[in-house]
Order: structure tokens, then sequence, then C-alpha cells
């Protein structure tokens, strides 16, 4: 009886082993969540507005990343007056850092004045409000173009400070050789 016994548990050890469903595991999803077309997304504190975003087209991730494959508009605000505005042929926003980067004819002009920035590359961080980047720099005011290498600023960029300076070149100047 034993034997017949033992026999019958092996058969159902044998049997259960036969039938233990494979189980398979797949990578998460990474790709994007949704695509939203023609954003205009504004920021506000307190009913004060800050900043305002817009884009022909953003994708957003499980992770809260977005992206904005056909370019970006950011314009900064002060005293609930528009202060400058961004633009760049793309960017992206990772939100684990909270950082947008512009990348590709990155453009930031005063609305107040004539000064201009242009970069490939512009980092900005809405928590700290200033802009860095490591890439070449031209920045153009009423008077005189200046170039450099890296850049520190503070979202309004009425202070900014060079990395590594290239040269300062006089306006009144710029036409030497060239008279109109």
């Amino acid at each position: 009886m034993k034997k017949f016994v033992g026999v019958i548990v092996l058969l159902i050890f044998l049997q259960a082993c036969e039938e233990t469903p494979k189980v398979e595991f797949h990578e998460p999803y990474k790709g994007p969540l949704g695509v939203l077309k023609n954003i205009h997304t504004v920021y506000t504190d307190q009913a004060v507005e800050l900043i305002e975003v817009k884009a022909k087209e953003q994708i957003e991730f499980q992770t809260g990343d977005r992206e904005f494959p056909k370019g970006i508009e950011i314009i900064f605000f002060e005293n609930d007056k528009p202060s400058s505005k961004m633009t760049a042929n793309k960017a992206y926003y990772t939100k684990a850092t909270n950082m947008y980067r512009g990348v590709g004819n990155v453009v930031v002009q005063s609305l107040n004045n004539d000064d201009k920035l242009e970069s490939e590359e512009l980092n900005w961080n809405p928590r700290t409000k200033k802009v860095t980047t490591d890439k070449f720099v031209r920045i153009e005011n009423k008077d005189e173009i200046l170039t450099g290498d890296g850049l520190e600023a503070d979202q309004d960029f009425k202070k900014y400070k060079f990395k590594n300076p290239k040269g300062i070149i006089n306006k009144k100047y710029a036409n030497f050789g060239n008279p109109k």
C-alpha cells in the first residue's frame, strides 16, 4: 500500500510540474501617454501670471517628462506684464529635476528693450529662476554684441555672467570696412 501511495504522490507531483504556467516579464512601457496639440499653459501664483508656455505639440510621458518636438515659446512675466520671451526649435522638460532644456536656435528676447540672447541650447530652472548653458552664447544689446561659451543668468536677464567670455564688439564700429 505504501508503494501505491508513493506512486500516486509521484504522479501528482509530475502532473503538477507539467501544468505550471510560465510567467513572462515585459519591460514597462516607456512610450508617450499622450500627445497634445497647440497647447497654451498659463502658470500663476495667487492669481498673478508668472509664465506662459505655448507649443504646437507636447508629448507627455509616464514619468511626467515632456517633449516639445515642434518648438516652444515661453513668456516670462514681471509685475503681471510680459518681460521676456524664449523660443527654441525643440524643448524637453524633465520632471525629476524640474528643468526645461531648449535646443536649436534658442532665442531669448527682452520685451522691455532690444536685448537679445542667442544660443544652440539653454536650460531653465523654474525653481531657482536661473538660465544656464555651456554652449556658445551671443548677446546683443543697443550698444554692443557680447560672445562667450557658457552663461548663467536670471530668467529676466537683468543679470548674467559669461563662464568663458570671448569678445565684445561695439556696434558703432561693427560695420568697420563695410560702410553704408
